[in-house]
């Protein structure tokens, strides 16, 4: 099991500022599985467009949708247009294996918008995951 962690990040993407906000929650004494909420939500006053989120998990985790059978180490998300005040939510969940430890999940956003300032940046929120057993 993976124990409660969370990160954030404020900054300026696209002309506005955005902020990427990231929660993982224990899951059920035996489980392998936690919690993983990710929201992206638009913080300025200008319409952000063509953004594109990539979640990096390290060896030994499995990103899935909550109850799947089969995930990947990696997943990702294009976001056409975000007005602003306009959240996206994100509910995942994690999987380890049982030979998992420690790692870091990593969420990058980058401004994939050619006609922005900052086109080609990237925006990194870090999670630190430790996995322990929970005695019931």
């Amino acid at each position: 099991m993976v124990g409660n962690s969370q990160g954030i990040n404020v900054g300026p993407v696209n002309s506005s500022i955005v902020s990427l906000a990231v929660n993982v929650e224990e899951g059920l004494p035996r489980s392998r599985e936690s919690a993983l909420f990710v929201t992206l939500r638009n913080e300025g006053e200008k319409t952000v467009q063509s953004l594109f989120l990539s979640m990096s998990a390290p060896v030994g985790i499995q990103i899935i949708d909550p109850g799947d059978l089969f995930g990947s180490a990696n997943r990702s998300h294009r976001t056409e247009s975000l007005t602003p005040k306009q959240s996206m939510k994100f509910k995942l969940a994690i999987r380890t294996h049982e030979e998992f430890r420690a790692g870091t999940l990593t969420l990058d956003l980058l401004d994939s918008d050619p006609a922005s300032r900052s086109a080609n940046t990237h925006f990194r929120v870090e999670v630190n995951l430790r996995s322990y057993q929970r005695s019931i």
